[in-house]
């Protein structure tokens, strides 16, 4: 995957956060990638190990983000 003009987003968490998460968008899509911590605060049990990830449509995203918006306004 080729996305040289692609954003990145390194979120620092809060205090309390079980997660390393980095975000960035490629291609027309978000694209999550996260592991829990070896340490975490919270219990979550039979929660895989290793590092996990997952891709939403930045379109779609925007639309959900705009339904909510209307929603709570």
């Amino acid at each position: 995957m080729d996305c040289p003009s692609g954003r990145y987003y390194f979120t620092p968490g809060e205090a309390f956060d079980d997660f390393s998460i980095i975000l960035y968008a490629c291609n027309g899509n978000f694209n999550f990638i996260w592991k829990l911590h070896e340490d975490p605060f919270f219990e979550y049990p039979d929660y895989p190990e290793g590092i996990q990830s997952a891709q939403v449509c930045i379109n779609e995203y925007q639309t959900i983000v705009a339904e909510f918006k209307k929603i709570i306004s």
